[in-house]
């Protein structure tokens, strides 16, 4: 073994949660192997993966491309670079710090070294920019495996479209700088826009909500009061079928049931706007809806009890005007009076 590998050893592995591991609800997940340069993750069937860490270089491309968050503990964590943006930060890259970009510069705002700067989330970076302007001082990231292809600056463009604030993207080499600045393309008070509306927390709500570990959403709640990214509605057409429960890969959706009906709840610091919920449903009663604020948990819809039109006993999830048993009945009596009145013309 080469000593360089036996350093790579020593950088922080990822730690996975297997409750939140949808590898374990045997979905066939991969994303996070299939992010890692470095093969460093294994996976075997319905079990969560398992990560080498001689191979592991703490990237973060795994903790980013999973759509659930279960992975966590590579490169610097959501609430350390949150924590240390008291007016706006400089994050630097790791290619970056090895050819020498600068950390600070001369407004004074805190530096902080992040690993790979196309890996953070762009609600980590929007929460980071609440209070000031976030720059993401990278290198040439064209040999680079992990920054190919410009994912500083859709990291920069998404953050800075979630909170109105100043991303910029910083390439910097020992001696020479050139700013690529992402800027707010309307001109409203950030703060001002996300409790625009009467249903939006205030903070203090808000922490009292969150969970105890810190996520980029809980943190872009914390600090902005609500995003502007996409949240589940639901129309009238909803027959309570949980079909979007059963395959939320969040758990964002919750159902509860009784005599008098099913109502459906949404966490919305847990809903990670993949639409699963909306392409599964057979009503296509969900659509999602950037312009909406919600608490969480939120009531999206109550679906009365309703009863069968033949039986009168109480509808199930998913069945309309008759119960299955009613409307299987009614089939196989029709088709039965098809093939007679058939067989006599």
């Amino acid at each position: 073994m080469l000593w360089a590998d036996a350093l790579t050893g020593l950088l922080p592995s990822p730690r996975i949660d297997a409750s939140a591991c949808t590898r374990t609800h045997a979905s066939g997940c991969d994303a996070c192997v299939a992010a890692c340069p470095r093969t460093a993750l294994a996976v075997t069937p319905d079990a969560p993966p398992v990560a080498d860490p001689l191979l592991c270089v703490s990237c973060g491309l795994c903790e980013a491309a999973c759509p659930t968050r279960a992975i966590s503990g590579v490169a610097a964590s959501p609430e350390l670079i949150v924590s240390a943006a008291t007016t706006g930060v400089r994050l630097r890259c790791e290619v970056a710090r090895r050819r020498g970009a600068p950390l600070g510069d001369d407004t004074g705002r805190p530096g902080l070294d992040v690993g790979c700067a196309a890996t953070l989330h762009p609600e980590t970076v929007a929460a980071a920019a609440a209070d000031g302007p976030v720059d993401l001082v990278v290198a040439d990231c064209s040999g680079c495996a992990l920054g190919e292809g410009g994912g500083a600056a859709r990291v920069a463009a998404d953050a800075s479209a979630i909170a109105l604030a100043e991303v910029n993207v910083v390439h910097g080499e020992a001696g020479a700088t050139v700013e690529a600045t992402r800027r707010p393309t309307r001109q409203l008070s950030r703060r001002s826009l996300f409790r625009r509306a009467a249903t939006v927390q205030e903070p203090s709500q808000v922490r009292a909500s969150t969970s105890t570990e810190a996520t980029p959403r809980s943190l872009l709640l914390e600090r902005v009061g609500h995003p502007l990214l996409p949240l589940p509605v639901i129309d009238e057409s909803c027959t309570g079928c949980e079909a979007c429960v059963r395959t939320c890969p969040a758990d964002a959706l919750t159902a509860s049931s009784d005599d008098e009906g099913v109502v459906l709840l949404l966490e919305a610091q847990r809903c990670i706007g993949c639409g699963d919920c909306v392409r599964l449903c057979p009503e296509s009663a969900i659509e999602l809806t950037p312009d909406v604020a919600l608490a969480s948990p939120s009531t999206l819809i109550e679906v009365a009890s309703r009863a069968c039109a033949t039986c009168s006993r109480p509808l199930g999830a998913g069945e309309t005007d008759r119960c299955t048993s009613c409307a299987t009945r009614a089939s196989l009596a029709a088709d039965a009076l098809r093939h007679l009145f058939g067989q006599l013309g």
